[in-house]
């Protein structure tokens, strides 16, 4: 990889009474992971505890832009207060000698959960083998963990998606990108000691923040995508989770189209194709047909095609009202128990009974089947 010129030798950090004999900065730079609007993330080796980090520098077009930097900056103190195993841990922050902000995080080997599912879809036998949907769903209920979390500390991540989901190689999973995320309004029945605090001279404003529509068209929630700001909250994220769980499912995002605008309106609409359609093989709405080999049978199930829709009810009155209810329905899946947004009748609920109790039931059924036979015997004899 190419060496950014004019950054490799100027990150200068020398705590107290530590006096490097031979280097003048704390990282060497080695290359570059990724860049964005907001920044750039460099590949870089912390001497000082010989260590592998990333560094996030803001972009020098904008870094002298006071909007920017304040972004940048919430960016960095929202981050480094969300201290959970799934959410990407932030070093230190500072300013180099350009007067460019900068923050230290911990360096990930590893590759996003786009990556898996776009891989999946290529058909791609390795990821097919590695990711099956069970192992999915647990990267997955990692993430519900991370956002979860952040909730209870008052903060919404607003840009949730697959490609800001890191998987580790060794099982790692880290939520990433908290650019535009925001703090929850503070409500009298929640303990506000626990929530994130920014300092007042990176405060954006409300007024400000209502103005802005940010995120990824796909993945956002109706009242996001149409701009009605004062609606966005926890259930918000929710609605992304959602997405992200129907991605899983059907290695396709929730809308589509030629342009944004087409994607913004049918989210804003509620016209999300059901994943169920996509068991039909000749399905006229699929453009191109994708087996989906990561789920039993290459069929999405249907107890967590109705979680997803759930999640995703364009009325947010219809969604799960908090994470925890969405991962009490995923625990019910995964014990063999209907979901709440099955809303399952007599037969579905003794169907799941019989099937965690089958072999209770076989048993029970032998020895019936034996205890008749030992009476027949008796009576003949």
């Amino acid at each position: 990889m190419s060496k950014p010129d004019n950054i490799t030798k100027t990150i200068v950090y020398k705590p107290q009474g530590f006096q490097p004999s031979t280097h003048e900065s704390k990282f060497v730079i080695e290359g570059t992971l990724g860049q964005g609007g907001m920044g750039t993330i460099y590949d870089a080796f912390d001497r000082n505890v010989r260590r592998k980090v990333a560094i996030k520098s803001i972009n020098s077009e904008i870094a002298q832009n006071v909007v920017s930097r304040k972004y940048f900056t919430k960016e960095a103190q929202i981050t480094g207060q969300l201290e959970h195993p799934n959410i990407i841990p932030v070093y230190e922050m500072g300013v180099n000698p350009q007067d460019r902000l900068y923050y230290v995080m911990k360096r990930v080997q590893g590759i996003t959960l786009a990556d898996v599912l776009d891989g999946i879809k290529d058909g791609q036998r390795r990821m097919i083998r590695q990711y099956p949907l069970p192992v999915l769903l647990s990267i997955y209920q990692k993430v519900l963990d991370a956002i979860a979390y952040a909730h209870a500390r008052g903060v919404v991540h607003l840009d949730l998606k697959p490609e800001n989901i890191m998987v580790g190689e060794f099982g790692e999973v880290l939520v990433l990108d908290w650019g535009i995320a925001r703090l929850r309004k503070r409500s009298p029945n929640v303990d506000q000691t626990r929530f994130v605090t920014l300092d007042d001279s990176v405060n954006l404003g409300e007024d400000f923040e209502n103005e802005q529509v940010i995120g990824t068209p796909a993945f956002m929630a109706p009242e996001q995508a149409s701009g009605k700001s004062k609606t966005i909250g926890t259930r918000t994220d929710i609605y992304a989770l959602g997405a992200i769980l129907y991605n899983i499912l059907t290695l396709r995002p929730p809308a589509a189209g030629r342009t944004t605008t087409v994607v913004l309106k049918k989210i804003v609409t509620g016209r999300v194709i059901d994943p169920l359609s996509y068991n039909e093989p000749n399905n006229k709405q699929q453009e191109n047909i994708i087996h989906l080999r990561h789920l039993p049978d290459e069929k999405v199930p249907e107890a967590l095609s109705k979680v997803c829709m759930k999640a995703m009810n364009e009325r947010l009155d219809g969604r799960y009202q908090a994470v925890r209810d969405l991962q009490e329905d995923l625990y019910a899946y995964f014990s063999g128990y209907a979901t709440t947004a099955e809303d399952a009748g007599l037969s579905r609920r003794l169907s799941l009974y019989i099937s965690r109790n089958k072999y209770l039931i076989i048993t029970v059924i032998l020895l019936v089947i034996i205890n008749i036979i030992i009476l027949l015997i008796a009576v003949i004899k």
